[in-house]
């Protein structure tokens, strides 16, 4: 739980505070959301904005959640711990 919380919060400040400081093409932006490479299978709707950053945190957060449960899983396969 802690990493999916982590996660996200990593995902949201890089998007909306460090991302916009480069130049150049993003993959995704406030004003226009996704970049032009990745707007094939959208269609016409808005993914920028606060609906794009919060797809994009908690997609992050499940991502961050998931590897962590997977890591944690794998570290005690290898050891030979068991828990319950």
């Amino acid at each position: 739980m802690a990493a999916a919380v982590t996660g996200s919060c990593i995902a949201f400040a890089f998007w909306k505070w460090v991302a916009p400081i480069r130049q150049g093409e993003l993959s995704w932006t406030w004003e226009d959301g996704l970049g032009e490479a990745f707007k094939s299978g959208v269609g016409k709707v808005h993914t920028g904005g606060w609906l794009g950053l919060t797809a994009i945190t908690l997609v992050a957060g499940l991502v961050a959640g998931v590897a962590e449960a997977l890591g944690v899983e794998l570290v005690f396969l290898f050891f030979g711990y068991e828990y319950s």
